[in-house]
């Protein structure tokens, strides 16, 4: 029954932590602010989906906020997600996973680093690293983590995160060793300690706060980075402050 059980949820894994929305290359986007979509192609298979959403008007953006979101449907159900930081000046880059949306791929956690560095490289160009916030929701959050860990950047913000992928599945079946199982690692709790920049971790989510992974990460929390609890109607002024402080 353990090996059963284990060999099932080995190869289910994926489908669990991973809820990709796809859309043709010819689907058009409706969002209620300014943006523009730019595709980048990687190789012969994978391209990334980009959207880059723009202050109003002819404002010049203070930097950029690299928004990698949760691993469900594509950026087409994040738009509501950009608006705190359009109104303080930002422009909101948000591209889509392999798979997800009209990015092109099979997702893996090498690819998804590697992407996520493609897109900061092309923020490089446009950007100083003191412009550049780096934001990461749930499943994003280990993303975000592994490119702050090896580039330049203001600030990194997560929010709902975990410690890692292997503890997040240990905290539903405890009796797998899934250092070993886990496709996924992304170690938040690990890159923490690499990276140079603020770490501001942000939980609006009860149950998130609770769980071991919020408690083994309040650990990490040293004099530059924060650990916010905050409801859901206060999360817009969280953020204003954030990117003054």
């Amino acid at each position: 029954m353990y090996a059963s059980v284990g060999i099932a949820v080995f190869y289910l894994q994926d489908k669990y932590l991973l809820h990709p929305s796809k859309l043709s290359t010819d689907f058009m986007y409706k969002f209620g602010v300014d943006f523009k979509e730019v595709n980048i192609p990687i190789n012969e298979i994978d391209t990334i989906n980009l959207l880059q959403f723009l202050p109003k008007g002819d404002t010049v953006p203070k930097g950029v906020v690299i928004y990698f979101h949760d691993a469900n449907d594509n950026v087409s159900m994040y738009e509501s997600n950009v608006n705190v930081f359009i109104k303080n000046g930002y422009e909101v880059w948000m591209p889509d996973y392999p798979g997800f949306g009209k990015s092109s791929g099979k997702p893996s956690e090498l690819k998804l680093n590697e992407q996520a560095f493609q897109v900061k490289r092309l923020a490089d160009k446009k950007f100083l690293p003191e412009q550049i916030v780096v934001y990461g929701q749930k499943f994003g959050a280990g993303v975000a983590a592994s490119l702050a860990s090896s580039t330049s950047i203001k600030l990194l913000i997560l929010e709902n995160p975990f410690y890692s992928i292997p503890d997040l599945y240990s905290s539903k079946l405890l009796i797998y060793p899934w250092n070993s199982m886990s496709n996924y690692k992304f170690p938040i709790g690990e890159n923490i300690n690499e990276i140079s920049a603020p770490v501001k971790i942000i939980f609006t989510d009860e149950q998130s706060a609770n769980s071991s992974s919020s408690k083994k990460l309040s650990k990490k929390i040293n004099d530059k980075n924060k650990f916010v609890t905050t409801s859901n109607s206060a999360y817009e002024s969280v953020i204003t402050q954030l990117l003054k402080d």
